[in-house]
Parts: structure tokens; C-alpha cells; sequence
């Protein structure tokens, strides 16, 4: 609009100009007009070229001003784009952490189990030969599943990446979760009581309920103490069915609680609580694609209650 505006000012001036030489030169002697008509012809071009400088002083300091707006917005956005790829470095360094933290579990038990072998292979009987062989069995195909379980969260990081249910038999679900652990449970003589019915079934993605649970399971194992009780148990309420994972651990603070399953949260500056901190927030991240709630109530001394709700 300021571009039209001069445009129309300069060409009224210039049509006032020209008129006021006419009518001058018509009435005063031909050297005085001449004279006068040079003149008026250099105010004229004096007062064009003044316009046409403040014309290109505005219009520098335009392009100056939104220069400077261009260069502050990309300044902004290389500040962001630092920060978010510093963000992503840490929780990818997390990340690692927690699949170095979890799979030990797995490979220890191999591990142990497969050393029996190489010491006590001929103080053993055919049966806990068998036996043991079972268990290495079933503790090398729970870490395949726990890898399945990191790789569907990954795949899940993808935008073209499609949540698929299905229906699954909870109680198989949970003894396949909590396999997991028991090695790592008898060794402190902690009882699982198990309070689901068998024909009870959810819908939800196995990998992903089963990471949670998994993860879950961990937390109550590793803060129990000897000869503790972890308690798992269901109920059913009109749409939904809850599961319900009880420990008898040291228990959290509120403000502990409510921070549990963030990123940021403090505790993953914390060595010994990296993992577990990074799975918990991983495994609500999984709970949010699938549509179902994760919560949580702990008190300090008495040990954490955490409640899954799916649909039926």
C-alpha cells in the first residue's frame, strides 16, 4: 500500500510542476522564464531525488528489520533443534542402558544355568538334567520375547507404524511375563500368588502388554525383600478388566509417584534407577498407543500397587 501511495504522490507533484512552468513562462519575459524554468526543474529533481532517498532509506530498513527477524527465527530454531537432538542423544544412551539392564537378567540365568553343566553335570539325575535344560530353554525364549517386545516399541516410533490387537488368555500372559524373574525370585524366597481367573482374556498387543508387565514385575521383584509377597490379581468392572500387581517393597513418595513414568524424571540421572525409570515410561508410552491406563498408588513402607486397565 505505502508503494502505491508514493507513486501517487510523486505524479501529483509532477502534473503541479509541469502546470505551474505554463502558466510562469506565458506571462514574464522569455530569459526570465527561461531562468525560472531551470529553476523550477531543479527544485524539481532536487525534491524527486529527496523522495527517491527516503524511499530507499524505508525500504533498506525494511529489508534490514525483517533481515533481522529471519536471522532471530533461525537462530531460534538452531537453538530448538540443539536442544531436541541433545534430548534424543540422552534418552537414546538411556535406551541402551535399559536393554543392557534388562537382557543381564536373561543371559545371567543362562549363564548359571548352563554352568551347572560344566561342574555338577554328574551329580545331577536324568530328571534335573531335564529339568534344567527346560529352564534354559524357556529363559533363552523369554529374551527373544523380550526383544520382540524393544523391537515393536521401535517399530511404534515409526509414523506409518499400526497398532493390531488381539485376544489374549490374561493368565498365560502373566506366567509368561513373570517367568522372567524366577530364578531372581527364588533366590529371595519371594512367593507370587497368582488371583486370575483362567479363562479370563483382554485385547491388547502381546508384545507390548507383555513388555509392560514385564517391566512391572522387574521393579517388584528387585524391591522386595527376602521372603516378600507379590500379589497379582484381576477384576472386572462393566467395560474393562484391571489387573492388579501388588509388592511389598519400600514404597514411594507422592511426589515420586506422580513423576514415575515421565522421561525427565530425576530418577534417571540415577545410576541404579536409570533403567527401571526409562522402562516404566517406555511401557506408558505403549500403554497410550493401545488405548488402556497405567496408574499407580504407593506409600512410603508399604510397598506399590500398580493397576493396568484393558478393555474386555
Amino acid at each position: 500500500m505505502n508503494k502505491y501511495l508514493i507513486r501517487s504522490c510523486l505524479a501529483a507533484i509532477l502534473l503541479f510542476a509541469s502546470s505551474s512552468c505554463f502558466s510562469m513562462t506565458s506571462q514574464i519575459h522569455p530569459l526570465e522564464a527561461g531562468l525560472r524554468s531551470i529553476k523550477d526543474h531543479t527544485i524539481y529533481i532536487l525534491f524527486v531525488l529527496t523522495i527517491a532517498l527516503l524511499f530507499f532509506i524505508y525500504r533498506s530498513l525494511r529489508i534490514k528489520k525483517k533481515y533481522g527477524e529471519v536471522q532471530y527465527k533461525l537462530h531460534e530454531n538452531a537453538l530448538k533443534q540443539n536442544a531436541e537432538l541433545q534430548q534424543t542423544n540422552h534418552f537414546n544412551l538411556m535406551l541402551i542402558s535399559v536393554i543392557a539392564h534388562d537382557i543381564r537378567q536373561p543371559f545371567s540365568n543362562i549363564v548359571m544355568l548352563s554352568s551347572v553343566f560344566n561342574t555338577d553335570v554328574d551329580l545331577l539325575t536324568e530328571q534335573e538334567k531335564f529339568d534344567v535344560m527346560s529352564e534354559l530353554n524357556e529363559t533363552s525364549q523369554n529374551s527373544l520375547s523380550f526383544m520382540d517386545g524393544l523391537l515393536e516399541w521401535i517399530k511404534s516410533q515409526n509414523s506409518e507404524f499400526q497398532y493390531k490387537g488381539s485376544d489374549l488368555v490374561l493368565q498365560d500372559l502373566i506366567f509368561e511375563a513373570n517367568s522372567f524373574f524366577k530364578i531372581a525370585q527364588a533366590k529371595k524366597s519371594i512367593s507370587i500368588i497368582f488371583d486370575i481367573p483362567a479363562r479370563t482374556k483382554v485385547f491388547a498387543h502381546k508384545q507390548m502388554l507383555l513388555f509392560i508387565i514385564r517391566n512391572i514385575l522387574n521393579n517388584a521383584t528387585k524391591f522386595s525383600p527376602q521372603h516378600g509377597v507379590i500379589h497379582i490379581s484381576s477384576y472386572l468392572t462393566a467395560q474393562e478388566i484391571v489387573i492388579v500387581i501388588k509388592d511389598q517393597g519400600p514404597g514411594m513418595s507422592q511426589e515420586k509417584v506422580d513423576r514415575l513414568f515421565k522421561v525427565d524424571s530425576g530418577d534417571l540421572e540415577n545410576t541404579k534407577n536409570r533403567g527401571a525409570g526409562l522402562a516404566l515410561s517406555i511401557s506408558y508410552e505403549m500403554s497410550l498407543m493401545m488405548g488402556i491406563k497405567i496408574w499407580v498408588s504407593s506409600k512410603k513402607g508399604e510397598g506399590s500397587v500398580f493397576y493396568i486397565s484393558l478393555k474386555k
